[in-house]
Formats: C-alpha cells, structure tokens, sequence
C-alpha cells in the first residue's frame, strides 16, 4: 500500500475549492481521502526560507 499526498498552500487562491475537488477526486478514484494540517516551506529567488501553512490532502493506493 502506498501513501500519496498533495500539499495545497492555504494562501493560495483557492484552496479550500481546491481542497474539496482533490478529496472527491481521490475518493473516487480509490474509495477515500482525508486532510491534514500542516507546514510547508521554499525559498524565495533571495534563498530566504519561507513557511506557510498548507492542507495536506492524502489517500493510501493498493499497488496493483
């Protein structure tokens, strides 16, 4: 079994759409999905580290 997951910024325009349509995606695709809160960071073009929140979006897939 495997693990896949996406991370949405919360900052991003429209997440919570966003969020909604990938949890009726992986749900249809293979039975459920579920959400978490979490932190995601990157660097900005100047390498400074940025951090903002994100919802995790994640389903666990059969291999075959």
């Amino acid at each position: 079994m495997q693990k896949v997951s996406i991370h949405i910024p919360t900052k991003h325009e429209d997440s919570d759409h966003t969020v909604r349509n990938l949890l009726r995606g992986l749900t249809s695709l293979v039975g459920g999905a579920s959400t978490q809160q979490g932190e995601g960071a990157w660097l900005s073009r100047f390498q400074i580290l940025v951090i903002e929140p994100v919802t995790v979006v994640y389903s666990l897939v059969h291999e075959d």
